[in-house]
């Protein structure tokens, strides 16, 4: 594993640690919350009156309880498996500044390689070409970092930086991609 002593341009991952001790300093305070005194919250039920269409009010997010959402087909089609529901923004190694999954596209889970290098696996609608993944990143990470494209055993990528202090790489499969971010240095803009 790469160390700041090895690589002096390599800086620790403070950000990403700092997140992870806060959830954890945050967990016994959650779990206060869920004593057996409390009650849940009473959901609200849609509502319908004559002539109108059906309404609902978002329920509050209890605690301790099952996620409301359902598991996005496209994951379940792409990996059965490892399928879960993730809030991509919430996701502690993707760069503050990544552009989210297109409308065709799902986070469905993520793999923490090491301290420095986080792995988001993305489900696409039936049908999205390669080239359609990489020049919808490529476009939006115009302005706030450089692409390229390489060439490796496993086909061609879409590789580069988001600044200040990431690089990434992307593959792109059938139905599915893979984007690695990793947060290793300072690079200039």
């Amino acid at each position: 594993m790469r160390t700041a002593v090895d690589h002096p341009h390599i800086r620790p991952r403070r950000i990403l640690l700092a997140r992870l001790v806060a959830g954890a300093a945050a967990l016994p305070l959650v779990l206060a919350g869920c004593s057996a005194g409390s009650a849940p919250p009473t959901p609200t039920p849609a509502t319908t009156t004559a002539g109108s269409t059906e309404t609902s009010t978002p329920l509050p997010r209890v605690p301790g309880a099952a996620d409301p959402r359902e598991i996005d087909p496209r994951c379940l089609a792409q990996f059965p498996d490892r399928a879960e529901i993730i809030d991509e923004a919430q996701v502690p190694g993707r760069p503050d500044f990544w552009p989210p999954a297109p409308e065709w596209a799902v986070l469905c889970f993520t793999e923490l390689e090491n301290d420095f290098t986080q792995v988001g696996w993305y489900a696409t609608d039936p049908g999205i070409s390669r080239a359609e993944i990489y020049r919808t990143y490529e476009h939006a990470i115009i302005g706030i970092g450089q692409t390229a494209r390489a060439t490796i055993p496993e086909g061609e990528i879409v590789t580069g930086v988001v600044l200040p202090d990431h690089s990434f790489w992307i593959i792109a499969g059938r139905d599915h991609f893979r984007v690695t971010w990793s947060q290793d240095g300072e690079y200039a803009g």
